[in-house]
């Protein structure tokens, strides 16, 4: 077992002995009780599974900094354990109340993906097992979203940042009647009712561009002609040079549509990341792909 006890880099190499002997201890106490105290003999699976469960619980203490291995060397590993389960706790009941807020405040256009997300979540808080399989997420999260949670986060605390993220992105969407948004959706995914789509990124580019021109941004709608000025506007500049003039235009559209500090800071990063793809259309097509006209 030893071989991939401590497959982690950041643990440091002096301590990793010493810190392995305990984990073994901690893993075994955990054998104990999830077997109902009958053997501490587990399938390798199971036993890595819950090594990475105790893992998880051990790092969540302070947040993940690569000394906090050497810092549990001079701790109880046990009660570093026990107080990793009921921050995981704490962290369970926020996301019961971010769940809920994400249920009562859907975006005027219905998404049956989005729906079956949000009713899959619900499972999580009744499936997700804290003591013993804290990284795992039991269940299905399908919607797409504009900035995708890193694949490093685990467990709740994946879940909550999910759900951190579609809150952000569907209060921006609340802020446009479904009317405005239809038409746009409908040019960026023929069938975005049915398929895997996010549905914040065309509105808020469509949105973008109108700030960036000065236009009413309520309609969504962008013609032709406002097409033909936004490559203007981008015309024979670099993507560094697009992401400034992208982060302007979505201050402006912060402040003309009353975004609070996270959902600008989520729309500004939003914005840079269009950069790429805008130079590159400027430069080899037009703005119809990205920016959409009905």
């Amino acid at each position: 077992m030893g071989e991939w006890l401590l497959a982690d880099a950041s643990v440091p190499r002096g301590a990793r002995a010493q810190l392995e002997a305990q984990l073994l201890s901690l893993l075994a106490w955990q054998a104990r009780l999830f077997t109902a105290g009958d053997s501490t003999s587990l399938p390798e699976e199971t036993a890595r599974s819950l090594l990475e469960s105790v893992c998880f619980c051990l790092r969540v203490g302070e947040g993940f900094r690569p000394e906090r291995w050497t810092e549990l060397l001079e701790t109880e590993l046990t009660q570093a354990f026990e107080d990793g389960v009921r921050q995981l706790e704490q962290r369970v009941e926020y996301g019961k109340r971010l769940w809920l807020a994400a249920c009562e405040r859907l975006p005027p256009v219905e998404n049956p993906s989005m729906q079956d997300t949000l009713r899959g979540i619900g499972t999580f808080f009744r499936r997700y097992d804290v003591r013993f399989f804290a990284h795992e997420i039991p269940c299905d999260i399908d919607y797409q979203l504009a900035i995708p949670v890193e694949p490093e986060q685990k467990g709740v605390d994946y879940v909550n940042r999910y759900l951190e993220r579609l809150t952000l992105e569907n209060e921006f969407l609340r802020r446009f009647t479904r009317a405005a948004m239809e038409p746009i959706l409908r040019r960026y995914c023929p069938d975005y009712w049915g398929l895997l789509i996010n549905l914040y990124e065309p509105v808020a580019t469509n949105a973008l561009g109108l700030a960036l021109l000065g236009e009413p941004v309520e309609a969504l709608a962008i013609s032709p002609a406002a097409c033909r000025r936004l490559r203007e506007r981008f015309a024979g500049r670099n993507s560094a040079e697009i992401g400034t003039i992208l982060d302007r235009a979505a201050l402006r559209l912060s402040g003309e549509t009353a975004l609070c500090g996270a959902e600008t800071a989520y729309l500004r990063t939003c914005a840079k990341g269009l950069a790429p793809r805008i130079e590159a259309a400027a430069r080899y097509g037009g703005m119809d792909g990205i920016f959409l006209s009905p």
